[in-house]
């Protein structure tokens, strides 16, 4: 199959022995501190101080500012790949479809990038160069040329020299963006029939910020993005929808006030506390309702930021049902993104002089409550590995405490929603007790926890082999949720069991026992 053969490629440009891996290991952070720059040297230090004031405080660089509204706007101009340090080569990660090198179809993920040339320049050897100024190199205006010199990933290390031209283009980062699904699974109540539950999931709250500010009515936006999906499960009759948040950190806040406001019919959203003290009350900007019908929020200790507000909305009207982790992330303040140049360029100064980061307010519920250093509490928690790791505010140094202001007034959606909870959560107890993924769930977790606080290490060769082993399984699960990769066609017990959840909250409703808007 295609992992296994990705598998296969990697093991061709492996390094045979411990030695050699050791001396690459050392040959690439001696690289890495000889091309640091001073753009670097002061973002660390910069950011050093920054942080003393707040975990989220930071000083960008150009070339990180560049890499921010990237992040932010879903687009950059280049040639469509995902790219990667591997041993002192640029590897080739995947392509973005529909970007130019995907398009052009010579090259390939895994293949290895050693060299860059500009149209009409000599090709400048890019082996143990640092990938950020390799990337760069790469990247360029729209329509220009850019000639890559690369080994073919399938040849491994006796590979020889190929080259592709390709032309830079817009890229769309669309794997990042809003993505819905409709899920058919039997009605809880009439097991002869199927539910249709709608699975929304985005990882971030983005917005293309420059594009907005021009007026530019396609801009990217996820409140839009939503706005579409939510529309065609509506159109497919959806029985209950699910928006998964587990890996989503934040972006824009008004994207998530407009998101909010899909769910209500109208009232306040959120109070905003600046350094002055003084509160704002953000509010429903219209009494439109997107989507009505039954809602649940799957969220866990990574979800933060913008993604709490939704979910702080959601719990505050009681306007659906929160699952997963115990906690969210915790983090319950604003950034506020400075472009320095706009700055320098009052005092007659153009320089590409990167951007700061700083918190500048506080934000709380409608009811009150913040949601910092403490997170939102699920209505029903659910195991998970994510749950068990030291993640949240709280571990922060330097962050700011919990806090709770006055409350506004506003309209409960399901004054009964409690009730239906513990309907739920009982429901939601049996189906865990006799599935075979959640088994295996608990037997990670207690491998997890059992090397977590492991204090020794046996020194018989085997059994340390194989505690050894064990462990590095345990560690790359951890790496690879903390990287928020895991692949949507795989096995998800957590998933599949709030899909079941909300098709039992649908099924109550169905019933008559909602409080009708």
């Amino acid at each position: 199959n295609e992992e296994s053969e990705a598998e296969q490629i990697k093991k061709l440009w492996e390094i045979s022995t411990p030695e050699e891996k050791l001396k690459r290991r050392l040959h690439d952070i001696a690289n890495i501190v000889e091309q640091t720059d001073d753009d670097e040297i002061l973002e660390l230090l910069l950011t050093a101080l920054a942080q003393v004031y707040g975990p989220h405080s930071a000083y960008y660089s150009p070339s990180h500012a560049e890499n921010f509204d990237i992040d932010m706007s879903l687009s950059l101009t280049g040639i469509g790949a995902t790219l990667s340090s591997a041993d002192g080569f640029t590897r080739v990660v995947n392509l973005v479809p529909g970007g130019p090198a995907d398009k052009e179809g010579t090259l390939q993920p895994e293949d290895r990038i050693i060299a860059v040339a500009q149209d009409g320049e000599a090709p400048v050897d890019v082996i143990d160069m640092a990938l950020d100024k390799v990337v760069a190199m790469i990247r360029g205006p729209e329509g220009t040329k850019v000639t890559l010199t690369y080994l073919p990933g399938r040849k491994g290390r006796n590979a020889v020299p190929q080259s592709v031209t390709l032309t830079r283009a817009v890229v769309e980062l669309k794997d990042s963006e809003v993505t819905g699904v409709v899920k058919n699974v039997p009605d809880p109540e009439f097991p002869e029939q199927e539910m249709k539950i709608g699975v929304v999931e985005f990882n971030k709250f983005y917005v293309d910020f420059d594009a907005m500010m021009r007026r530019d009515p396609n801009f990217k936006s996820c409140a839009k993005d939503m706005r579409r999906e939510l529309e065609k499960m509506k159109a497919e009759n959806v029985d209950a929808v699910v928006i998964d948040l587990r890996y989503n950190t934040g972006g824009g806040l008004a994207e998530a006030l407009s998101m909010s406001g899909f769910f209500i019919k109208d009232g306040p959203l959120l109070q905003i506390r600046g350094a002055d003290g003084e509160v704002i009350v953000e509010n429903d900007a219209d009494k439109e309702i997107v989507y009505d019908g039954p809602l649940v929020i799957l969220a866990s200790s990574l979800t933060a930021s913008a993604a709490e507000i939704l979910t702080a909305t959601v719990r505050d009207y009681q306007r659906g049902v929160i699952v997963g982790d115990t906690n969210t992330f915790g983090k319950g303040t604003i950034l506020n993104v400075v472009k320095l140049d706009d700055l320098l360029h009052s005092v007659n100064l153009r320089l590409n002089a990167g951007s700061l980061q700083y918190e500048n307010a506080i934000f709380f519920g409608v009811s009150g409550a913040s949601n910092q250093q403490l997170g939102i509490k699920a209505d029903i928690v659910l195991p998970s590995l994510t749950d068990e790791m030291p993640i949240g505010e709280s571990l922060s140094p330097n962050h700011l405490p919990w806090e709770r202001i006055a409350p506004q007034k506003y309209e409960l959606w399901d004054p009964d929603l409690s009730e239906k909870i513990a309907v739920l959560e009982a429901a939601s107890c049996k189906r865990r007790a006799v599935n075979p993924g959640f088994k295996i769930m608990e037997k990670e977790i207690a491998n997890y926890n059992r090397y977590q606080q492991k204090k020794l290490v046996s020194l018989n060769e085997n059994e340390r082999w194989e505690e050894y082993l064990a462990e590095k399984r345990a560690s790359e699960q951890q790496e690879k949720l903390l990287l928020q990769n895991e692949a949507s066609d795989k096995n998800d017990p957590l998933l599949d069991e709030t899909v079941m959840i909300a098709a039992d909250y649908a099924v109550l409703i169905r019933n008559g026992s909602n409080n009708e808007q």
